[in-house]
This record gives C-alpha cells, sequence and structure tokens, in this order.
C-alpha cells in the first residue's frame, strides 16, 4: 500500500483497497501514543485538527470518523477481518496481522 493511499483511507477520503474491497479504518483510542504519532507522521495533521476535520465532515454528512479501538481490539479485529486496516504500536504487533507500513 502506497502512504497516500493509507492517508487516503484513514481520512475518508477512499473507501476501499486498490484492489476494490472495502476497507473498514479502525484507530486507537486517543489515550495511546501511537495515535498521535500516526496523526502526525502519516495524516500531516495535529490531534486537534484532526478532530476539527472529522467535525466537518460528520456535520455536513459527508463522513463518519473510523471506529476507536484499544490495541488488542485492533489486533484481534484486524486478524479476523480482512477488510479492517489499523495501527498499533510495533511492540503489540503478532503474527495474526499484516503489517502494510511502518512509520
Amino acid at each position: 500500500m502506497s502512504d497516500s493511499d493509507i492517508k487516503a483511507l484513514f481520512l475518508g477520503k477512499q473507501r476501499s483497497f486498490s484492489d476494490g474491497k472495502q476497507a473498514i479504518p479502525l484507530v486507537v483510542v486517543e489515550s495511546e501514543a501511537s495515535r498521535s504519532e500516526f496523526n502526525t507522521k502519516v495524516l500531516s495533521k495535529t490531534d486537534a485538527q484532526l478532530k476539527a476535520y472529522w467535525s466537518k465532515l460528520t456535520f455536513t454528512g459527508k463522513g463518519t470518523p473510523p471506529r476507536e479501538v484499544s490495541s488488542d481490539e485492533m489486533i484481534q479485529l484486524v486478524s479476523d477481518n480482512p477488510a479492517t486496516i489499523g495501527f498499533v504500536d510495533a511492540s503489540k504487533v503478532t503474527a495474526a496481522v499484516k503489517v502494510v507500513a511502518t512509520y
């Protein structure tokens, strides 16, 4: 996956993977440090900017932010459903999931 595909999925600008299959992005809860790091490095937005971005899309009916889950839930949901995509700290990765990018 390209960085631009990942960014588009997590900003709601793209709803499917490059093969046309549906994509369901998930994000870790705000309290996890990996979330701020992902927002900054991958989405090029601060937490506040991203919150404002999703507030605007939600208010206008043009989008819904990705569901928030814990790191443990993330690993379980991604391993159970190939349509899901998410991010976790590298220390949380298990053999049950496929890593498509590291930052």
